[in-house]
């Protein structure tokens, strides 16, 4: 088949490190434990370190760009898709070149029947957009019925790009609030903005990814 799918399961650190062919593939990541990943501009210090060392909660980083995401295994589908740069999907505009995997995601959930819309510009003036990967949106990611359900982020080189996709089959901000360095007025606002911003799919994980692979050309 044209898209190749590979599945993986361990620590977020090491799924995130691995080294993926530059070529067409789909990579299904699996995490082995609660963990709280840094995006790659973030530092340690968004995090209260209290809180992280009293519940044991794992934390990682990633080279892509964004804000902290919560992965807790059961919690979502992360599915890593790469291309190379002499693919016909590869775009040398960073930002567009979102919008044919988000648009893939959107069609998959059509296709399951949700009323999923697909971001078409950022939306940078959101609150807590800047630590939270979720409390923002960016071209290429999918709300339905007006809760983004579906994140996106990518790596790239001159020779291909790696789009880290991850899909919420459980919305619940917890282990993401409750491990942020906030006060205790600024962790309920988070909760409640969060509560109302995202949502999580209707759909199974292996259902899902099949409708998704079925949007692939």
């Amino acid at each position: 088949m044209n898209w190749p799918v590979e599945r993986r399961k361990g620590s977020a650190q090491s799924l995130h490190d691995l080294q993926l062919p530059g070529r067409r593939g789909v990579w299904v990541l699996e995490v082995d434990r609660p963990t709280l990943v840094l995006g790659s501009t973030q530092t340690d210090s968004v995090l209260d370190a209290n809180r992280v060392v009293a519940s044991g909660v794992a934390v990682a980083r990633r080279r892509s760009g964004g804000g902290v995401v919560g992965l807790r295994p059961g919690g979502s589908l992360w599915v890593d898709v790469v291309i190379s740069s002499a693919d016909e999907q590869w775009d040398a505009d960073v930002g567009r070149s979102f919008r044919w995997v988000g648009a893939g995601w959107q069609g998959a959930l059509i296709a399951l029947g949700a009323r999923a819309t697909m971001v078409t510009g950022p939306d940078r003036h959101r609150r807590w957009a800047d630590l939270v990967c979720f409390a923002g949106r960016n071209t290429g990611e999918v709300v339905v019925d007006g809760a983004k359900v579906v994140g996106l982020s990518q790596r790239r080189t001159r020779a291909w790009t790696r789009y880290q996709c991850l899909v919420l089959l459980d919305a619940d901000p917890t282990l993401v609030v409750d491990h942020l360095r906030l006060d205790e007025g600024q962790r309920q606002a988070m909760r409640r903005d969060l509560a109302e911003a995202t949502g999580a799919v209707a759909f199974g994980a292996d259902e899902l990814l099949q409708s998704f692979l079925g949007q692939l050309d």
